[in-house]
């Protein structure tokens, strides 16, 4: 049975104030950098009140993980032998596997995947330019 009386008002979350937008001091090189950019895609896309900055900075560490992880099997290659002559996965491949489903599943949160883009239309025109583009540099 309802309670009498009236009904409690409904308040809307406030907006985050761009100050809040700033990379984090303890990120730094790639992570820095991917934070920066990522906002800036978001902002563009018109979905960045969408989202925290800590689910922001997540991403900017999972990347700068796989690009470190990328780094190690270019350099080791993707197999290692153990002292038994045994060839195995490359142990990184583990990692940058990992990284890359959480990056996935994040950008599908931040509305910039194909099947996510369909489901959360912009709040903004970005006018001509593709959000998509460039997403994921790994190499280069």
């Amino acid at each position: 049975m309802a309670k009498r009386g009236a009904k409690p008002k409904k308040t809307r979350k406030p907006k985050l104030p761009p100050a809040v937008w700033r990379c984090p001091a303890h990120l730094d090189g790639v992570a820095a950098d991917e934070y920066t950019r990522i906002v800036g895609v978001l902002r563009e896309a018109g979905v960045l009140d969408r989202t925290t900055p800590r689910l922001v900075e997540l991403y900017a560490i999972n990347y700068a993980l796989l690009r470190q992880a990328y780094v190690v099997i270019e350099r080791d290659g993707p197999t290692v032998e153990s002292d038994r002559g045994n060839v195995a996965e490359h142990p990184a491949i583990k990692t940058l596997n990992a990284a890359t489903i959480r990056i996935r599943g994040l950008l599908n949160d931040f509305g910039l995947s194909p099947a996510s883009a369909k489901l959360t239309a912009p709040t903004e025109k970005s006018g001509d330019k593709n959000p998509w583009e460039g997403i994921l540099n790994v190499v280069g």
